[in-house]
C-alpha cells in the first residue's frame, strides 16, 4: 500500500512537472515569434510609408524568422493542433514570398495574419477553466 501511495505520488509530480515545461515553452515561444512578427511588421510599414525598394534586411530578417520557427515547429506540434500550426507556418513562408516579388501590402497583411494566428495559439495555452475542461 505504501509502495503504491509513492508510486502513484512520483507519476503526479513529475505529470504536473512535464505540463509546466510544455506551459513554459510554449508560452516563451509564442511571445518571442509575436514580437519578432511585430518587428517584421513594422519594418514593412515602415518600407511602405517610405516607399523604399531595399528589401536587404527585411528578407534577412525573415529568413529567420523561418529558421526560428522551423526549429521549434517540431515540439509545438505535440502541443497545438496541427492544422493550426500548418496554417501559421503557411502564413510565415507567404510574407517571404511576397518580399521576394516586392509586394509589400500582401507581405504587411499577411504578417499581420500570423500574428493573429500566433495570438489564437497563445490563448489556447492560457490557463482558463476552458481549456481545463
Amino acid at each position: 500500500m505504501n509502495k503504491k501511495f509513492w508510486i502513484i505520488i512520483c507519476l503526479t509530480v513529475a505529470l504536473l512537472g512535464f505540463s509546466i515545461f510544455e506551459m513554459i515553452y510554449a508560452s516563451t515561444t509564442t511571445d518571442s515569434l509575436r514580437k519578432e512578427l511585430l518587428a517584421l511588421q513594422t519594418q514593412i510599414s515602415t518600407l511602405i510609408e517610405n516607399e523604399e525598394t531595399d528589401l536587404s534586411n527585411t528578407t534577412e530578417d525573415t529568413i529567420s524568422l523561418i529558421e526560428y520557427w522551423d526549429e521549434r515547429e517540431s515540439i509545438l506540434c505535440l502541443m497545438f493542433n496541427h492544422n493550426d500550426m500548418k496554417d501559421l507556418t503557411k502564413e510565415i513562408i507567404q510574407i517571404r514570398s511576397y518580399l521576394e516579388q516586392e509586394d509589400l501590402e500582401e507581405a504587411y497583411v499577411h504578417c499581420t495574419l500570423a500574428v493573429r494566428q500566433v495570438d489564437s495559439l497563445t490563448h489556447l495555452i492560457d490557463t482558463t477553466i476552458q481549456n481545463i475542461l
